[in-house]
């Protein structure tokens, strides 16, 4: 995720790096969210590679009267990921839990892969509060959406709580974390499609 980072030259002399440092890069999937004014160059670079691309965000409607905004509309056919739920659009711009659901299906309907973005704060995380937190997030994400809409979903553990601590998430932790969001979701959508 490149945020609100780099010119489009640096962007295209990163994306050209990457290129070329992971073509025999095997088992492991690259995906890369440049800012949404560089996603059209980038995918041009990206096309024939092993690397992906990922929009950073969207606006659940297809299309409207919403100034700065990017529909899923929009980006189809640019790229094929796009980032849902991440911590700086909860906390910085204060997206509340229907609005990603909202989110998520403006995704689903436009033909993306959503990788929805869960993570505790670090007042949450000393409340012990990490594990109901991360299942109300991905609970209401996902409510109501058909089962076989979520056959691509990509689930992404941000600690937001290491974010600028000096704290580390260890992989130990990371791997508790992600053993809880298996649960979470096979109680949601069955097993099978949660190991998915």
């Amino acid at each position: 995720n490149w945020k609100m980072n780099l010119t489009v030259n640096e962007s295209v002399d990163l994306t050209n790096h990457l290129v070329e440092d992971f073509h025999s890069l095997n088992g492991v999937d690259t995906i890369i969210f440049p800012p949404y004014l560089f996603l059209t160059k980038i995918s041009e670079i990206v096309r024939n590679s092993n690397i992906r691309l990922g929009a950073q965000n969207l606006h659940p409607e297809p299309k409207g009267a919403f100034t700065g905004e990017i529909s899923g509309q929009m980006l189809r056919g640019i790229c094929k990921y796009v980032l849902i739920g991440h911590s700086e659009r909860r906390h910085l711009f204060g997206e509340t839990h229907g609005f990603i659901h909202a989110k998520m299906n403006g995704a689903i309907d436009s033909g993306l892969t959503p990788i929805l973005c869960v993570g505790e704060t670090l007042n949450e995380r000393e409340a012990n509060q990490a594990f109901p937190v991360i299942a109300s997030q991905i609970e209401t994400a996902l409510a109501d959406l058909e089962l076989e809409s979520l056959a691509t979903l990509m689930i992404a553990y941000e600690p937001v709580w290491a974010i600028g601590t000096g704290q580390a998430a260890t992989g130990g932790l990371a791997q508790e974390i992600m053993s809880f969001i298996r649960e979470t979701l096979s109680s949601l959508v069955g097993s099978e499609l949660a190991e998915k």
